[in-house]
């Protein structure tokens, strides 16, 4: 176990900095920034009078890091520490236990959960079905917004709504805000008002549907212990009282709701709080985080830029790309990594390759990954990295030609073919029309029909019809003994097997629980098999992800017992349709004995022995946006703001008044610095081996890294020509 003498200079000087002072950690990549707070935390006990483990308050963004933060601590108090009494916590788990004790008094739903992700957007989406059926648009409104730009105008609602909420704004406040500039006078401002009556009322009508259901969600538990607090002067006082010392791990990740909370919990001008963060991985603005909390952040400034993790080639390649931000260059003294104990490797080297497609790419990939495992390293020491997840089938189909063992995290739980058939059986015994499901069905294994098979079964639906315009559906037509006879012996076997594994659930639907509806799927028609005939790494994650679908099943049944399995399948179909799910399913940490395939984003905080950043280039700037929400914070000094049009329905080109917006915010140089922030993160992962790949012919970020260190000794430019092998 490390000792305080264990740290270097700039840690230690860290941890012993006075604790009634701010005092902001820049911590690069693989510094021991966790190490850093664990000391803080034991020193904290020392030097503040009275102080004890329960009254101090450490806050993370993951459960993942939470947890690793706790165990340390534990570990460091030794056995007499309580857990429980300790507040080691994400924001939002934070905000939670102290609202179980004041939820009335914030105005919670009485008996309160809080809602998952999948079950807030689909009451979004339950929401955006009223608006498209102008339920909620005043009827002497409805012709005011065209039927066609209708659904980009819900999705700009929910945009500026979701950023309001981030500003702390309540239903109330956003309206007031938005009403203060409604001006009209030419058509724009009048197009702008109604978006602005919408997204006003959705708003209010999401938060009157999540306390009508008694669910919050994560933004609510953030917004109503900051307005407990704000409301509540003396609860304030006894909180802060309460906490002698905060400590905020990945400070460059909070938004505005979250710095204003930690603003409410801390003594003045935060005397009694130590961030920690790094600017150059701030790679999640997309979703509201605030580079600016860490970088505008008054406080003493302690640089950790000693590296723990990676051999100096590596960090050469980080700290020469970061540098290109000119933010950066103006410090890169003092962001510099580079590891004395490690230094270079002695006969390692980087390798730079580009490929002529993505799947010669990917080809290169899937050998090198073989050829290290070959040569002893662990899988579950290695990984490919990506920025997006449209690089992941191209990858996996590769991995399974050479029985590479991997986890793809970020390829979405939902898209798993498994799960798709679990699906069409359950969706067949309630929706006996189902035609798409049925043809899963019989394509699929076990049943495993050909192409021809199922187009001779499709072909003779008006059997099964009595009216032969009007064609029976393909369950009907399988019933029909002349149908079945046309096929095969084996195949008609198959066929016979999966038909009574629909009506056996058909007849428990209204009387089994869904958890056992759903096991019944998967073993009644042979899958169990099916998953066990694949290669030895597929095998155990089908049989898990079924597994999933099972609780998932048995938690939507607990939660809404009255909904069936009509329901579920509904529910789960709508799982299917929201990509910002993927994110959420898998945890890195699982299957450690396979190579892990994840998004960069997944990949943060992580680190490896062997790195692949696959498909190395900046994800391109784009105008996407159809509304631009104009307005200050809650916690601000009130004034107008207003909802601002990319472009009036049906005209082309952007209105002068978003594009300035839009440079107002720096929009498009923002965007480039943090592309360049997620390469930085893909590249510090790596501690071993690190291999930088792209199929693109042009790519700034590889040209500049290959332009520069061509010609070091630690580096190898690779242009592969060739066909597949």
């Amino acid at each position: 176990m490390l000792t305080f003498e264990d740290l270097n200079e700039a840690q230690q000087e860290a941890v012993r900095f006075p604790f009634d002072r701010a005092l902001k950690v820049t911590a690069g990549a693989g510094t021991g920034k966790t190490t850093v707070i664990t000391f803080r935390f034991l020193e904290a006990l020392k030097r503040i009078p009275g102080a004890s483990p329960s009254s101090i308050l450490c806050l993370t963004f993951t459960e993942r890091a939470a947890e690793s933060m706790r165990e340390r601590i534990v570990e460091a108090l030794g056995a007499p520490a309580a857990t429980e009494n300790l507040w080691i916590h994400t924001f939002h788990s934070f905000c939670a236990r102290v609202l179980a004790q004041y939820a009335p008094l914030a105005g919670m739903p009485p008996g309160y959960r809080v809602a998952d992700e999948a079950e807030v957007m689909i009451l979004r989406d339950d929401l955006a079905a009223s608006v498209l059926t102008r339920s909620l648009i005043p009827t002497e409104e409805r012709d005011l917004i065209p039927p066609g730009p209708l659904r980009n105008v819900l999705k700009g609602a929910w945009e500026a709504i979701d950023c309001a909420r981030r500003g702390l704004h309540t239903p109330d406040t956003f309206e007031t805000a938005l009403g203060a500039a409604q001006e009209a006078g030419t058509r724009q401002a009048e197009y702008e008002c109604q978006v602005a009556g919408v997204a006003a009322r959705l708003f209010r009508e999401f938060q009157a549907a999540k306390h009508a259901a008694g669910v919050v969600d994560y933004a609510d538990l953030i917004s109503g212990l900051y307005y407990l607090l704000e409301r509540h002067s003396e609860l304030r006082e006894n909180l802060r009282s309460r906490f002698a010392c905060i400590l905020v791990d990945e400070f460059q990740d909070t938004d505005r709701a979250q710095l204003e909370l930690l603003r409410l919990l801390a003594r003045d001008d935060f005397a009694n709080v130590t961030v920690v963060g790094d600017d150059k991985q701030a790679i999640y603005e997309w979703r509201g985080s605030r580079i600016e909390n860490l970088r505008e952040f008054r406080a003493h400034e302690a640089f950790l830029s000693v590296n723990y993790r990676s051999y100096n080639e590596i960090l050469d390649l980080a700290n020469f790309s970061i540098t290109r931000d000119p933010y950066f260059a103006r410090q890169a003294q003092d962001i510099k990594l580079v590891n004395p104990a490690k230094g270079y490797s002695p006969g390692g080297h980087i390798r730079m390759v580009r490929a002529q497609t993505r799947e010669h790419e990917a080809a290169y990939i899937a050998r090198e990954v073989q050829r290290l495992i070959s040569s002893g390293t662990e899988p579950g020491e290695i990984a490919v990295l990506y920025r997006s997840t449209t690089h992941t089938r191209v990858l996996e189909d590769q991995f399974r030609r050479l029985g590479i063992p991997y986890t793809a995290l970020g390829a979405g739980f939902f898209e798993r073919e498994e799960v798709r058939d679990i699906l069409a059986y359950l969706q067949l015994a309630c929706e006996p029309d189902a035609d798409q499901a049925a043809v899963r069905i019989l394509e699929r294994p076990p049943v495993s029909l050909t192409a021809a098979q199922v187009a001779l079964i499709a072909g003779q639906r008006t059997r099964g019809s009595e009216t032969p315009d009007r064609p029976a559906s393909v369950l009907g037509a399988l019933r029909d003994a002349q149908v079945l006879e046309a096929l095969d012996p084996p195949a008609r076997g198959r066929v016979r097997s999966a038909l009574s594994c629909v009506e056996e659930l058909r007849s428990l639907r209204r009387v089994a629980a869904l958890a056992v509806l759903v096991e019944k799927a998967f073993h009644e028609r042979g899958y169990l098999a099916v998953l066990s005939a694949q290669s030895p790494h597929e095998a155990p994650r089908g049989v898990s992800n079924v597994s999933k679908i099972i609780d998932l099943a048995a938690d939507f049944q607990s939660r809404s017992p009255l909904n069936g399995l009509s329901e579920f399948v509904r529910y789960v179909q709508r799982l299917l349709t929201f990509e910002g799910l993927r994110e959420a399913e898998a945890d890195p940490q699982e299957e450690s004995s396979a190579v892990k395939l994840l998004t960069v984003h997944r990949a943060k905080g992580l680190e490896f022995h062997s790195v692949f950043a696959a498909d190395v280039r900046a994800k391109r700037f784009s105008r996407t946006a159809a509304f631009l929400l104009d307005i200050r914070a809650a916690s601000e000094a009130p004034g107008p703001g207003r909802l601002v049009a990319k472009r009036l329905p049906h005209e082309k080109g952007e209105t002068r008044e978003y594009d300035e917006l839009l440079q107002q915010r720096e929009a498009k140089p923002r965007h480039d610095q943090e592309e360049r922030r997620v390469l930085y993160v893909a590249l510090t992962r790596a501690r071993e081996n690190l291999c930088i790949t792209t199929a693109a012919k042009t790519s700034s970020f590889f040209d500049e890294l290959a332009g520069e260190f061509a010609s070091s000794k630690f580096t190898e430019v690779v242009e592969l020509d060739g066909e597949l092998s």
